[in-house]
């Protein structure tokens, strides 16, 4: 039996910290297959009504292994006993179109394939959907919209002919009963220009709107959307640089403006964070209320004092409420040992939740890259960078806005892969609690004052952990698969979370099996 860790905290008596040997979670381990793709990754997971389960894994190629080739889908019993699959091969599938763009959608006994595509021969963005039975995996395309766009050519190898400032996107809401379809329209790049399209699961048009700012690219984006839970209604927040925000003496040197979008037409508010710096907001819709998150410092945009929040009417768009809440003296214990006055920085946002009562429970990641060169005899040099996946930040928030409490979870990962699946965590917040899935070496580090830390192993002797953070703020973790009992490393990044489990896949090259944790709250 693994030591107990019982712990109280100067200051704050009631937070402890211990090792569970039980959380409530449930685990179901598939059977070992053999792949026909080395690199596949999660997109998707769909629990059917009749108790199957439906598993969308994007495969990769290229000449990095980042370019997506395509999709298996692929329906398992209870046992995670692969019964039946699809391979949609985007050579096969689409031959003449690039920068494919997909999620997937139930509705009823139906799967849709949402697909977003350039056709580079009529030279339009075509969205389709690719609609079938899930018993017998027969779909049949029907084209909903072709939009006429020219694209810019490419400036050399690694162009990102994609990323923002040009091309389309595609936005599910979080219960998937809706998705958005937005297209860059402005061609001269003088105007911030884009056209909208909503739609439901069911695939009917619901909203049509062109927006449109005179101002320099440049100088605006629309970062962040919220679709309402009927479906009906359109969010979109914008950050700007103009020159009066740009002659502030303190704080951002920028600021926001969200517009609500309908079928009655369109408003908007513009607003900042005065004094402070608050260089990234995320929207949040929970029941009639509207809500804007993030972290802000009192220094730079790169530092992090704590947690802002913002409510604003729904439909007047006019601020209600701010609050700058910092992060708290137990935060700062967990993360140094002792109280101090200071900001963190590199944090990477990774999620917002709600809880049962409609408390927000905002979480985040120490995430950075260092580099060390090297020389050689011969006067030659290597440069060496490493990705880092450091500390988890978690924080939960009232009803009011109030800080009920901010937590650290020690933790140190590094890789040579920016992207690497194994690194990281997945999250999943219940009715009262927040868990997060991490992979660990077998011992858990002793740190100063009795606090712990958890540390990276190799990848294939890695132990999947969970960490739960009770409504209180109270921590427990429990080892939930061991190495030896996985037989192989799995995915912690790339979990995929239903109404009451979480999935991951596990993978060392061609050998894949999935897991299923299952909450029994």
């Amino acid at each position: 039996m693994k030591k107990l860790f019982i712990f109280c905290m100067l200051l704050l008596s009631s937070t402890f910290f211990c090792h569970a040997q039980e959380l409530g979670l449930k685990t179901k381990l598939g059977p070992i297959f053999k792949d026909s793709r080395k690199n596949t990754r999660l997109s998707k997971v769909l629990e059917a009504a009749n108790g199957e389960i439906i598993v969308v894994r994007a495969y990769y190629g290229g000449m990095l292994g980042r370019s997506a080739k395509g999709y298996f889908i692929e329906c398992y019993n209870a046992q995670l006993e692969l019964k039946r699959e699809y391979d949609y091969n985007f050579e096969e599938v689409h031959k003449d179109s690039e920068d494919p763009t997909l999620d997937f959608l139930m509705d009823g006994n139906t799967l849709h394939i949402i697909e977003l595509l350039y056709d580079k021969t009529s030279e339009s963005y075509v969205f389709s959907a690719n609609s079938g039975d899930l018993t017998t995996f027969k779909f049949q395309r029907k084209e909903i919209l072709k939009l006429p766009y020219k694209k810019p050519k490419k400036g050399g190898l690694f162009s990102m002919s994609g990323s923002s400032g040009f091309g389309a996107r595609l936005f599910l809401n979080d219960d998937k009963s809706a998705f958005l379809i937005t297209i860059d329209i402005d061609q001269e790049k003088n105007m911030e220009s884009h056209q909208f399209y909503l739609f439901d699961k069911s695939l009917n048009l619901k909203l049509e709107h062109t927006f449109e700012r005179d101002i320099k690219e440049r100088d605006y984006k629309v970062s962040q959307f919220e679709i309402s839970n009927d479906g009906t209604t359109l969010y979109a927040l914008g950050r700007f640089f103009t020159p009066e925000s740009k002659s502030k003496e303190v704080g951002g040197k920028y600021g926001y403006e969200l517009s609500r979008i309908s079928a009655k037409g369109a408003v908007s508010n513009i607003f900042d964070s005065k004094d402070k710096y608050a260089a990234s907001l995320k929207t949040v819709l929970i029941d009639d209320k509207l809500i804007c998150v993030g972290f802000y410092s009192e220094k730079k945009d790169n530092r992090y004092k704590g947690i802002c929040y913002y409510d604003i009417d729904p439909t007047t768009l006019k601020i209600k409420a701010e609050k700058f809440n910092p992060f708290s003296e137990q935060f700062m214990i967990d993360k140094y040992g002792k109280v101090k006055d200071k900001e963190l920085r590199s944090l990477a946002f990774r999620g917002i939740t709600t809880t049962e009562n409609k408390e927000i429970i905002f979480n985040a990641e120490e995430d950075y890259s260092t580099s060390q060169t090297t020389f050689n005899a011969n006067g030659g040099s290597r440069t060496i960078t490493s990705y880092h996946k450091d500390d988890i930040i978690c924080v939960k928030l009232n009803t009011a806005g109030n800080l009920e409490w901010s937590r650290n979870i020690n933790k140190s990962e590094a890789s040579f892969d920016f992207k690497d699946p194994y690194a990281s965590y997945t999250s999943l917040t219940t009715s009262n609690n927040t868990y997060f899935f991490i992979n660990s070496g077998e011992k858990v580090k002793k740190l100063s004052n009795d606090r712990i830390k958890f540390v990276q192993s190799s990848r294939g002797r890695a132990n999947l952990n969970a960490i739960r953070i009770n409504q209180h703020g109270d921590f427990d973790y429990q080892e939930i698969i061991d190495d030896k009992d996985g037989e192989i490393p799995f995915m912690v990044s790339n979990g995929y979370t239903t109404k009451n489990a979480i999935y991951f896949l596990g993978a060392e090259d061609k050998k894949k099996r999935l897991l299923k944790i299952t909450l029994a709250e």
